[in-house]
C-alpha cells in the first residue's frame, strides 16, 4: 500500500509540473463475501488473481495497479482523461463479467463496480483526494446495482454501458 501512495504522489507531482491529463479508478469486486462463503475462500481467492490478470491483460505497461483492500483494486493512469479512463474502465467490467472464474473450469461468474475520477494539470485531486474520489464513485456504482462504472461524467441513470 505504501508503495501505490508514493507512485501517486510522484505521478500528481509530474502530471502537475508538465499539466498532463491524471485519471484514477478505484474498482470494487462485487458481492466477494458470497462467492466466498459459497465456494470458499481458496475459490475467493483465485478470483482476485484472476481478476489482477484480466487488469494486467488490459492495461498499458506505464499504468499501475495495486490491490487496495480485500476486494479493492487502484488504478494509476498517465496521460489519460478522464474520458477514456471511463471508456477503459467500461471495457474492463465488460471483461470480467465475461470470464468464467473458477476451479476446475466450471463458469462462476463476477462484477464489478468502477469509479472514475481525473484531471490536468493543476484540476487534478490532491492524492488524497482522488483517491477518495474514486472509491466514493465506486461506492456510487455498487449502489446503483453494482456492475457499474460511475464517475462525475456519467449521467444520474449510470448506464451501465
Amino acid at each position: 500500500r505504501r508503495a501505490f501512495w508514493e507512485q501517486l504522489e510522484h505521478e500528481y507531482a509530474w502530471h502537475q509540473r508538465h499539466r498532463g491529463n491524471l485519471t484514477m479508478m478505484f474498482i470494487d469486486l462485487d458481492k466477494l463475501k458470497r462467492i466466498n462463503d459459497t465456494y470458499g475462500h481458496g475459490v475467493g481467492d483465485q478470483v482476485l488473481i484472476q481478476l489482477a490478470e484480466i487488469f494486467r491483460r488490459e492495461l498499458r505497461t506505464e499504468d499501475y495497479i495495486a490491490r487496495f483492500g480485500g476486494d479493492e483494486f487502484a488504478m494509476i493512469l498517465r496521460h489519460t482523461t478522464e474520458e477514456d479512463g471511463v471508456r477503459l474502465a467500461r471495457r474492463l467490467k465488460t471483461a470480467v463479467a465475461n470470464f468464467g472464474f473458477g476451479p476446475d473450469l466450471k463458469p462462476l461468474r463476477a462484477t464489478v463496480s468502477i469509479g472514475v475520477v481525473g484531471g490536468q494539470g493543476p484540476s487534478i485531486p490532491a492524492p488524497d483526494v482522488l483517491a477518495e474520489e474514486a472509491d466514493r464513485w465506486a461506492y456510487v456504482a455498487k449502489q446503483h446495482g453494482r456492475n457499474r462504472v460511475a464517475c462525475r461524467l456519467t449521467d444520474s441513470s449510470l448506464p451501465a454501458a
